[in-house]
């Protein structure tokens, strides 16, 4: 199966209405961990109060459709199989802080290709843009799937995610967060995901992982949440944009264990899961 580059981006975009409740965000809030400790005030506020804050990630969930596996939109003369792909890295932008409850639509669709080589990867930029019922421009996804082994299709060479370089000093704040065993089958609710990687223990194995492993954008949430606990005392409000690349998968389970340094309006992260030793998400950054 090869990849159709060009195919893959003059696909129609995939527009999804979405209305969520105050329920809704405090549900995301819980699926990316928060309110493990439920006497911290700082991370009650996102799923207990009338309203409830909303976690910067929640535009992340909002109207999102998978493109690789959804029947709705896929179209197998892309070349995609979907079974090969992991995400590479999440870049969430918040252009207006989201309210704890809305409706609109999310427009999603493929917005970069790039080839990697013969034996190497496909890199795909998806881009979600979430408006409201005004048409304002809330928030923007761009996530990088890694297509192991597509590349040399005779797309693009040059391109990929922007490389994010770490301070060589000692961190200024480290956050060990945990993460319950069942996190991944909360998450995938509040993301309306059927991906059985998250949740069947079988699937996971046949395609190659230990156990059912994390979302992305959930491990990118709980660096997040890292930053907004040590940095920001929890004023998610001064959030405007963040990412992070994905190293290892995170089990749910894991305590993960997040480094940060402040510079300027600028946080930038990286995460191990404490338990195993092992890096999991590099080159993060948020910007505030």
């Amino acid at each position: 199966m090869t990849l159709d580059h060009h195919k893959l981006l003059a696909a129609p975009a995939a527009e999804t209405p979405y209305r969520y409740t105050a329920w809704d965000t405090m549900l995301h809030g819980l699926g990316v961990g928060l309110g493990m400790d439920a006497l911290d005030k700082g991370q009650l506020a996102f799923v207990y109060g009338e309203p409830p804050k909303v976690f910067p990630t929640m535009s992340a969930c909002i109207g999102w459709v998978d493109l690789t596996r959804d029947p709705r939109f896929f179209d197998p003369a892309w070349g995609l199989d979907a079974n090969r792909i992991v995400v590479g890295e999440s870049i969430v932008t918040q252009h207006v802080a989201l309210p704890a409850e809305g409706s609109g639509v999310a427009r999603m669709y493929f917005a970069e290709v790039v080839d990697k080589g013969a034996g190497k990867a496909a890199l795909i930029r998806t881009r979600k843009d979430v408006l409201d019922d005004r048409g304002t421009l809330l928030a923007s996804l761009d996530t990088w799937l890694f297509v192991r082994g597509a590349g040399g299709f005779g797309g693009p060479g040059e391109g990929g995610p922007e490389r994010v370089v770490l301070p060589e000093r000692a961190a200024d704040f480290t956050a060990e967060l945990a993460t319950p065993e069942n996190l991944a089958l909360i998450f995938r609710l509040s993301l309306g995901d059927n991906n059985a990687l998250h949740a069947d223990p079988d699937h996971a194995k046949r395609v190659g992982f230990e156990r059912p492993i994390l979302h992305g954008i959930a491990s990118f949430s709980v660096g997040v949440h890292a930053v907004l606990k040590t940095a920001l005392a929890y004023d998610q409000v001064r959030f405007r944009s963040g990412r992070a690349r994905f190293v290892q998968p995170v089990f749910p389970g894991d305590t993960l264990a997040t480094e940060v340094w402040v510079e300027g309006n600028v946080a930038l992260f990286r995460t191990k899961a404490l338990e195993r030793n092992l890096l999991v998400m590099d080159g993060g950054k948020v910007e505030f």
